[in-house]
C-alpha cells in the first residue's frame, strides 16, 4: 500500500512531513493506501501523464542549487535511506535523493500553485526556487542537472491562505514560464458530483524525491466546503501537489485541488529496528495510524486568482480559436464563391472571388499580379 506522507511545514529547510490534522504547520511523517501506486517518470505513458509531468515543479531552497553555465545542478547528496535512517531494507526509493521541501504546478504564463504552508511570507518567497524536470530518467539515473530556463524564482505571493481547513498559495514567478503547459483548474462545481470523474491522480515530490505520479485513488469524503478527502498515496513533500481527476478512459479533466494534509507516513518497526511506510486500507486509516484519508484543498478556493484560458463562446477570437474551431468568436471561414476575396483565397484557388485587375504593359509578364498596381522600376506588382 502507498504510504500517504503528512504535509510539509512551511519553514522546513529540506524535506519535511505533511501537516498533522492536529494543527496548522505541525510537522509529521508519511502513509500508503491499499497497494503502492506511485510511478516514475520513465514508467508513465499517455497524454495525461505527459501533461502532469510537464507542469509540475519541485520547491527547493536556492542554496540547494549551483549554477553551471546554462544549467543548474541540484544538490542530491542526501538519500532517502540517510534521511530516514535506519530505513527498512524493503522500502522503495532508498537510494534516491531527497532535496525538495514542497511540490507545485504551473497554472498560468507566470503563475505556480502550491500549498499555503509551503510559502508563508516574503522571506520564503525570496529563498525559494521552482524547478521543472527533477525526475528519474531511468531506474538508476537522477535528472539533477536542469537547464537554467527550467528554474524560476518566486517574485510575489499573489494570494495565500493557511488555516486548518483552507491551505493554498498562488505564486508569481520572476518571468514567463516557457516550454511548459498549464494544468486546467476546476472553477465551479465539485469533484464528488461530477459524473465524468472516474478517479484521482496526484503528482509531486514525496519526501523531496524525484517526481512520482500516484494513481488508483478516489474521493472518500467530501463533506467540507474547503477540502475533500481521498485515498492518495502521498508523503511529506507532496504538499502543494496537483490532485487531478480523470475520466473512465484516463483522460485528464481538472486539477481538483492541492494535497495539503494527511495521516502519519512512517512508523518504527521495533522487530526489525528500522523505519517503514505506514500502510492503511483503501477504506481509510484507523487507530494509531490516524483517521480518515489525505486532505485536498479545493481549487475553487483560489481559481479566481488564475486567469481563465480562452474559451470558445467568450466573444474573443484568441488562444486556439479559429474560424473552423470557433466560428462563434472568429466568424465563418472564407468560402470560395461568397463574393469576397479573403483568407487564403487567391486568383488561382478561387477565381470566382479573386479576379485580376488589368495590368500595365510593363508588368504584363508578371502572371501573379492581381492588385492592379505596378512599379515600373521593379516591374513587380505591389
Amino acid at each position: 500500500m502507498v504510504t500517504a506522507l503528512v504535509l510539509l511545514a512551511g519553514l522546513c529547510l529540506q524535506t519535511c512531513g505533511e501537516l498533522d490534522r492536529g494543527g496548522v504547520g505541525t510537522s509529521q511523517m508519511p502513509t500508503v493506501y491499499g497497494t503502492r501506486d506511485q510511478h516514475e517518470y520513465y514508467e508513465a505513458s499517455g497524454p495525461t501523464a505527459a501533461a502532469l509531468f510537464d507542469a509540475e515543479v519541485v520547491l527547493v531552497r536556492k542554496t540547494a542549487l549551483t549554477a553551471s553555465g546554462a544549467y543548474y545542478n541540484i544538490n542530491v547528496a542526501t538519500t532517502l535511506a540517510a534521511y530516514k535512517a535506519p530505513l527498512c531494507p524493503d522500502e522503495p526509493f532508498a537510494s534516491q535523493p531527497t532535496t525538495g521541501f514542497c511540490s507545485g504546478f504551473k497554472v498560468g504564463d507566470n503563475l505556480v500553485v502550491t500549498a499555503g504552508h509551503c510559502i508563508t511570507n516574503k522571506r520564503d518567497c525570496s529563498t525559494t526556487a521552482f524547478v521543472f524536470g527533477f525526475r528519474m530518467a531511468d531506474a538508476s539515473t537522477v535528472v539533477s542537472r536542469v537547464p537554467a530556463s527550467d528554474v524560476y524564482s518566486c517574485s510575489a505571493i499573489v494570494g495565500r491562505v493557511q488555516t486548518s481547513t483552507n491551505d493554498w498559495a498562488v505564486i508569481k514567478v520572476d518571468r514567463a514560464i516557457a516550454g511548459h503547459g498549464n494544468l486546467p483548474l476546476r472553477r465551479s462545481g465539485a469533484v464528488q458530483s461530477d459524473p465524468l470523474v472516474a478517479g484521482l491522480q496526484v503528482i509531486g515530490h514525496p519526501v523531496g524525491l524525484p517526481t512520482k505520479l500516484a494513481d488508483n485513488a478516489s474521493v472518500r469524503s467530501a463533506m467540507h466546503a474547503d477540502y475533500f478527502e481521498a485515498n492518495l498515496d502521498t508523503f511529506g513533500g507532496n504538499s502543494g501537489s496537483a490532485v487531478v481527476s480523470v475520466d473512465a478512459a484516463g483522460n485528464l479533466l481538472y486539477v481538483e485541488g492541492i494535497l495539503v494534509r494527511g495521516n502519519s507516513d512512517w512508523e518504527y518497526d521495533a522487530a526489525r529496528a528500522c523505519n517503514m511506510s505506514v500502510f492503511c486500507d483503501d477504506t481509510g486509516c484507523t487507530g494509531t495510524d490516524g483517521a480518515g484519508w489525505e486532505e485536498v484543498t479545493r481549487t475553487v478556493k483560489f481559481a479566481s486568482l488564475v486567469p481563465a484560458p480562452p474559451v470558445c463562446g467568450d466573444g474573443a477570437c484568441n488562444g486556439t480559436d479559429t474560424c473552423s474551431s470557433c466560428p462563434a468568436d472568429c466568424g465563418a471561414c472564407p468560402v470560395c464563391g461568397d463574393g469576397v476575396c479573403n483568407g487564403s483565397e487567391t486568383n488561382a484557388t478561387c477565381p470566382a472571388d479573386c479576379t485580376c485587375a488589368p495590368r500595365t504593359a510593363a508588368c504584363s509578364t508578371n502572371a501573379e499580379c492581381c492588385s492592379g498596381v505596378c512599379s515600373l522600376k521593379t516591374h513587380r506588382c505591389k
